[in-house]
């Protein structure tokens, strides 16, 4: 049986949008990558303010040596370039998650981002009141392991 696993970012339906709670939902998908196999997805955390999955993957040309680029563009996984069209190029996933406490600590202060690519020191959910929610980020790189036939 061949399954598939999406993990995606939805808003928290049940607080007021302005508290910019979303939750990190699992769903499990049939066979042809769409039809979900649960009416509901399930919660697997709570306050994510950032979800990110880039990969590395092998550029060199067949026979070559391993070109393997060490910083993957956060859109590796599915543009010409990355591994979407070639799997078997993959070799890691790198996985990054933010999440926030649930309240503003009005004694930490607000540090903006100054780049998309900074890491998220804290996360201002409401700008009118002082103060900020603390983040923790989690990052892992994961090594997959490819058998690949041929000159590689």
């Amino acid at each position: 049986v061949l399954n598939y696993v999406n993990y995606r970012l939805v808003a928290d339906a049940t607080v007021p949008a302005a508290d910019q709670k979303f939750d990190l939902v699992r769903e499990l998908l049939a066979a042809d990558g769409a039809t979900p196999l649960a009416a509901v997805p399930v919660t697997v955390g709570e306050f994510i303010v950032d979800f990110e999955v880039a990969a590395t993957a092998d550029t060199a040309a067949a026979g070559a040596e391993p070109n393997i680029p060490a910083a993957p563009a956060s859109n590796a996984l599915f543009d010409g370039n990355g591994v979407g069209d070639n799997p078997a190029s993959a070799r890691t996933v790198i996985i990054t998650l933010t999440a926030r406490t649930g309240r503003e600590d009005p004694d930490f202060a607000s540090i903006p981002r100054t780049a998309a690519t900074d890491p998220i020191r804290s996360f201002d959910v409401d700008p009118t009141i002082p103060g900020a929610a603390r983040v923790r980020t989690l990052r892992v790189e994961v090594p997959l392991t490819n058998f690949v036939l041929g000159t590689r």
